[in-house]
């Protein structure tokens, strides 16, 4: 038997507190303080990784760093597709063939998504992100 089953939505987990409120299936940021995850920020390029809930300031939050999960689209994502963090709100949306960005490649869509806050399943990696492609 695998120590991990990613094909049943399994991911790692981290425990946070929330520095600001959170939104589920979203990508948070590196806090002000020590163990704490922030809903925005001004550098999309550095996740810490997918909340699987949501919490408001204060209050703790299960972080995904690594693994299967549901993530927010910021627009219409192709199934597998590389997956950026395109907004400071935690969305994400997929890398375009031949086109640079500054944003760290996230993980990889397991589904489509047609519209602008929907939610898909993604393997992601936060633990050790790709550089800009």
């Amino acid at each position: 038997m695998p120590l991990f089953d990613f094909t049943k939505g399994s991911a790692i987990l981290l425990p946070f507190t929330a520095e600001n409120a959170i939104t589920k299936n979203r990508f948070v940021f590196a806090g002000t303080g020590a163990k704490q995850v922030t809903a925005t920020t001004v550098d999309a390029a550095k996740p810490v990784g997918v909340a699987i809930e949501s919490a408001a300031a204060g209050e703790p939050v299960q972080v995904a760093i690594f693994g299967v999960v549901n993530v927010t689209a910021g627009a219409a994502i192709l199934r597998g597709g590389l997956l950026k963090v395109v907004s400071t709100a935690g969305k994400v949306d997929d890398v375009t063939a031949g086109v640079t960005t500054a944003n760290a490649i996230v993980g990889t869509a397991l589904e489509a998504a047609v519209n602008d806050n929907d939610i898909i399943s993604a393997f992601i990696s936060c633990a050790n992100t790709h550089g800009a492609v």
